[in-house]
């Protein structure tokens, strides 16, 4: 019984060997997979260095020698796997010392686990690029700001108020990361969080040190947080297409990912939209029904379509012909 630690590597010559040191130390480890995604600097050579080093790092490349992403690349490594558990982390990160000591005996000793997820501490080079990132997060420490479990988990994460678990904070058994169908390939941004997601709406994940962290992740000039823009709604949306299939799924959390879809594509809640929102919101309701037409059966939907009705209910305001403005277009 060991651990495999999946790192993904993408032109990260100048701080890979950091990060595989840091994965050589920890006792509880059996392999460590680099799995190189068409670096074009130094990375590859690195990574054969390594394992010309430690017996138990192996090296991956996707076929030709491609570059396919994040996502693929740690979904290789996964499938490659030969350890029960798996560990992630990105070629530019650290673990701290003792970082799988109480995780892996929490996992070994009860079967009925299936992750146990941690806090990650960010630190920067340069230290410019705090101020950015803090005005996004507004603190170091990646973590939740309660011991969450089961749907309360997955609410807590779903919605951005709570904190979330960081990828290289998790412990997790493979066999959970395979039930619930890996990383989506086809997310640019957000690949983590839609997996994460997915974990707490049908594993078992536990907190373990959520207070204190256990790897260390590095906020660069690369770092693709800072240079790709947000894109949720589409997150949500693979979520959506996902949960629509997957009859393992509690009908709370069922509905909880519904909600989300909806909010991330309707925008704010229909009750504070004018007439001119509304009308566009029953237009993109109309749309997203004649997609979905099982989703009219349940309560959540019909709430949000009362909703979205009140202003066109409403008795509009009446305007004077002296304060209206002339030519201008309802949409």
């Amino acid at each position: 019984m060991a651990i495999s630690v999946i790192i993904p590597v993408y032109n990260a010559e100048e701080f890979l060997r950091a990060a595989v040191f840091s994965a050589v130390q920890q006792k509880e480890v059996g392999e460590i997979l680099l799995i190189d995604d068409g670096s074009q600097d130094g990375s590859l050579k690195v990574c054969y260095q390594a394992a010309a080093d430690y017996d138990n790092v192996r090296v991956l490349q996707h076929p030709h020698g491609a570059h396919l992403g994040l996502a693929a690349s740690r979904n290789l490594g996964i499938r490659e796997a030969n350890y029960d558990f798996i560990a992630f982390l990105d070629a530019d990160d650290y673990y701290l010392p003792k970082r799988f000591g109480a995780p892996f005996r929490t996992l070994a000793l009860r079967p009925e686990i299936d992750c146990v997820y941690e806090g990650v501490e960010t630190f920067f080079e340069p230290e410019s690029h705090r101020d950015a990132y803090m005005a996004i997060h507004g603190k170091t420490l990646v973590t939740m700001d309660a011991p969450y479990v089961g749907n309360d988990l997955f609410s807590a994460i779903a919605s951005g108020r709570h904190g979330y678990p960081s990828l290289v904070g998790l412990l997790v058994r493979k066999e959970s990361l395979l039930r619930v169908g890996l990383f989506n390939e086809q997310l640019e941004m957000h690949d983590n969080t839609a997996l994460i997601l997915k974990l707490a709406a049908l594993t078992s994940m536990t907190p373990g040190r959520i207070n204190k962290p256990v790897t260390r992740r590095r906020v660069h000039t690369n770092n693709k947080s800072l240079t790709t823009p947000w894109d949720l709604p589409t997150m949500w949306q693979s979520l959506w297409k996902w949960a629509r299939h997957e009859a393992r799924l509690s009908d709370e959390t069922y509905n909880n990912v519904l909600r989300h879809y909806l909010l991330s594509t309707l925008g704010e809640t229909p009750e504070n939209h004018g007439r001119r929102r509304a009308i566009r919101t029953i237009r993109e309701w109309m749309s997203i029904v004649n997609k979905y037409p099982h989703i009219i059966k349940r309560g959540l939907v019909w709430r949000y379509i009362k909703q979205a009705l009140r202003p066109l209910l409403s008795r509009p305001k009446t305007v004077s012909l002296e304060t209206a403005t002339p030519n201008k277009s309802v949409f």
